[in-house]
This record gives structure tokens, C-alpha cells and sequence, in this order.
């Protein structure tokens, strides 16, 4: 309903790595619980970054994990920033569904309710310049928002049939976000870069019917039942920058990275049935926040052995901290009552102080890559790469990958490689505790 995470080979998203301009993007902090894509993966979110400020995809698969580590087994997804300077463009999009059915629904009662209808309307505008700085650097900035509506999918049948699911279909979301890419040369071969954004999301789901008649209704309240709105507020910050020399024959690369995505979550046309007639029908749930920093250096160099050698070297320590916050109390308390009345808010029962947490990892990694054109039509390729989590332990992992050009319109390329996928902080250490009542049983 909230994100869009990205996935290759048809593997779950926690196995596509995404970077940004060749350096790691951090995770959305959601991991995905119900009959999603991904189910137990939390994936990056591709809807912080602005389809404006893109300027090409690149997509890399052989062998990834054995340079690029964790979350690479599928492969990775580096996006490449737009760098022009002295234009712009502007975009102003819309589209929607049209719904038609081969008869009208209707509801229990068997009252019409639709033939056919238009919903889920979506707009979307951005903005994209770039402006020249001194000694051909550059600031390129790309603004967009995006407003999309709800679609309404019910769940009838026929008209004799109870309990319908009266309000399903997308959730609606509203979405603002700014990224800026910037490079300013400093002096001879020394160069400054960052690039990095700040996005904010509203999101509102429908959870499942609560009809009049169900025992976690409040008549007084709901006398025709109700249908429970999932708000979400999702704010999502990054911001990488480094500085690229030579030393000698060597590239040099120092880079940081730091980013952090946020998820508050609000319920309204809701209630907490063990409160009665007194309850709020919104409640404030929780959440939960990942971040992520990141210190790199990189460096790569060409020498002339055969047709051709690329070498790279380089290491990384890498910094997640995974935090879980409770919301109010009336979103998560069972209060007592004669018939143990279920408690918290209904649709999403908010994070209980034992659900809290605030966990952190460190891991190191250092690896090495080789290229070498043996002929004008012959590449060999290898890489190794090793790291150390200080909760997963030491892991190495390889490639071996060569490429071979048969004529200008054929080729075959194979390789043989390791992996391996750490844990996310997220999926070792997320909880989310309710109370459940079978048989005249309560249980936590």
C-alpha cells in the first residue's frame, strides 16, 4: 500500500541491491508482513527517488553479491543521476482507471451500487534544472509531487451474502520529494560531488469491514459498521558526498553516505471496542525508523598488460541502527471488560512498549576486482570480496566471469560466483504484539 520496492530475476526485493550514483542506497524500514510482494523483505523504496532526476539505469547481475555484498544475490540497480546544466524540464502527467462490470454491484441489501465507475486517479508534476557552477562544476535539482487516489474494489457477490467487503482497492498517497546532484572541481584532478533528497508520503489504506453485528464493533458508535483507514507518514532523507583524486596512476574515491527512512502510523474511523462507548476512533500506532551511514574509500586503476587490465580495490564500514517506537495507549491496550472485548486499535493495533527496541550493526567490507581483455574479443573477469558483521560473523565470497565476442552482433558470456545475504535489522528484530481472544481465551 506505502512503498514500491524494486526486485530482479523475480527474487524478493531484500535481494536487489540499489545504489545511487554507484554508492548504496539504504532500505525502506517497512518489512512487508501480509500477502504482498516480498512477503518478510524489506526492500528500497524507489518512489523517494524522482523519475525526474534520472538520468539513465544501469543493471548489474552476474556475480554482484561477490562484489557489492549483501542484498546483491539478484543483482544490482544503479541509477545515475542527470548532471545537465543550463536547462530544464518540466512534466505534468495524469491517469486513472475505468472500471466496468458485466452487471451492477450491489450491496447485502441488495441496493445498487455501481455499473461501472472512474477512480484511482493519479497526477503527477516535476521539475528538473541545472545550474552551472565555477570551473565547469555543476547543481542539478529535480522537484516533483505526486497525488494519487484511491480505487474502490468491494468484495460483492450477490446480494444475500453477509459480511461483504465494502471499501478495498489501492490506497491513496500523496508524495513531495527534492533531490539535487551536484560536482564542483576543486583543483587539478581533485573534484567535489554529492547528491541526495528528502521525501515526504501520506498514505491511507482500508482495512477489512468491521460489519454492525461483529463483535468488535461498538454499535453506538459504528451502527452500520465501519471500515478502518491505515495512515501512514513516511519520511525518507539521504545525502552522499565525497572527493575524487589520483595519486599517481590510482583513482581515488572518499566517500560518505547517510540515510534514514521514517514510517509514523496513525488509524481513524476506528475504535478500541474493550473502551465502549468512550473510545477515540483515531489513535496515533507507532513506528518505526531504519538508518544507515555509510564511510567508503575506492580505488581503480588501468594498466597495459595484454589489451587491456582494470584493476579496483577498495573498503567499506557500513553502520545500521533500527529503531521500533510504541504508539499511544488506547492503540494497543486491552482494558477490561465482562465479555474480554478485543482491544487496540481495530485495522492496526499500534506497537506496545515491549515491542520497542533500538538495535545497531557494524560491518566491515574490503574487496578487489579484475578485468583483463585478453584479446580485442576475449574478457576474463574476477573479483573477491570479504567481510566481517560483528553479529552475522565473516563471510568471503567470489566470482569468476568471462566474456567472449563472437562477431558485432553476437556474444556469450558466462560466470560462476558466491553469495551471501545477511539478515536486515529490520527482519531480525521487528515485533508487533496483540491481543487475541479464542474460545474465552486471551492471549498476548
Amino acid at each position: 500500500d506505502h512503498i514500491d520496492p524494486a526486485s530482479l530475476r523475480g527474487l524478493g526485493p531484500d535481494q536487489t541491491l540499489v545504489l545511487i550514483n554507484g554508492k548504496r542506497r539504504h532500505q525502506s524500514a517497512l518489512v512487508n508482513l501480509f500477502g504482498s510482494r516480498g512477503r518478510g523483505n524489506n526492500g528500497t523504496d524507489l518512489n523517494t527517488i524522482p523519475a525526474a532526476a534520472i538520468e539513465r539505469i544501469e543493471i548489474l547481475r552476474d556475480g554482484a553479491a561477490a562484489q557489492y555484498g549483501s542484498d546483491a544475490i539478484a543483482g544490482v540497480v544503479n541509477i545515475i543521476l542527470k548532471t545537465g546544466v543550463n536547462q530544464g524540464t518540466a512534466n505534468v502527467s495524469a491517469s486513472t482507471f475505468i472500471t466496468g462490470y458485466g452487471r451492477s454491484l450491489k450491496d447485502a441489501n441488495g441496493q445498487k451500487i455501481m455499473d461501472g465507475r472512474t477512480d484511482g486517479l493519479i497526477t503527477n508534476a516535476n521539475v528538473n534544472y541545472g545550474f552551472e557552477l565555477k570551473n565547469k562544476g555543476f547543481i542539478n535539482v529535480t522537484a516533483d509531487y505526486m497525488n494519487k487516489a484511491r480505487t474502490l474494489r468491494p468484495n460483492f457477490k450477490t446480494p444475500d451474502e453477509s459480511d461483504p467487503r465494502r471499501q478495498a482497492g489501492d490506497a491513496a498517497l500523496q508524495n513531495y520529494s527534492l533531490f539535487v546532484n551536484m560536482g564542483l572541481p576543486i583543483k587539478g584532478n581533485t573534484s567535489f560531488y554529492g547528491f541526495g533528497g528528502i521525501s515526504h508520503r501520506r498514505g491511507s489504506a482500508y482495512a477489512y469491514t468491521r460489519p454492525a453485528g461483529s463483535s468488535r464493533n461498538v454499535p453506538e458508535i459504528y451502527p452500520n459498521g465501519f471500515d478502518p483507514l491505515i495512515g501512514s507518514k513516511i519520511n525518507d532523507r539521504s545525502f552522499s558526498f565525497g572527493i575524487k583524486t589520483k595519486f599517481g596512476a590510482w583513482n581515488a574515491d572518499f566517500n560518505a553516505t547517510l540515510g534514514a527512512n521514517r514510517f509514523n502510523y496513525d488509524v481513524s474511523k476506528t475504535l478500541n471496542t474493550s473502551l465502549g462507548v468512550n473510545s477515540p476512533t483515531q489513535f496515533k500506532a507507532g513506528g518505526f525508523q531504519l538508518s544507515q551511514g555509510i564511510f567508503g574509500v575506492h580505488l581503480n586503476r588501468s594498466l597495459n598488460l595484454l589489451k587491456g587490465l582494470n584493476l579496483a580495490v577498495g573498503t567499506e564500514i557500513r553502520q545500521d541502527q533500527y529503531k521500533i517506537f510504541a504508539g499511544e495507549i488506547g492503540s494497543w491496550k486491552q482494558y477490561p471488560t465482562a465479555n474480554d472485548a478485543p482491544g487496540g486499535s481495530q485495522g492496526f493495533p499500534g506497537f506496545q512498549p515491549s515491542d520497542e527496541t533500538n538495535q545497531s550493526r557494524v560491518n566491515w567490507g574490503t574487496y578487489a576486482d579484475g578485468e583483463l581483455d585478453v584479446t580485442k574479443n576475449w574478457m576474463l573477469g574476477t573479483a573477491i570480496r570479504v567481510e566481517k558483521y560483528n553479529d552475522f560473523g565473516w563471510t568471503a565470497n567470489w566470482k569468476l566471469a568471462s566474456r567472449v565476442k563472437l562477431s558485432d552482433k553476437v556474444a556469450v558470456r558466462g560466470s560462476i560466483s558466491t553469495g551471501f545475504r545477511a539478515p536486515s535489522l529490520p527482519q531480525i528484530n521487528f515485533s508487533n504484539t496483540f491481543t487475541n481472544v479464542a474460545a474465552g481465551v486471551t492471549s498476548e
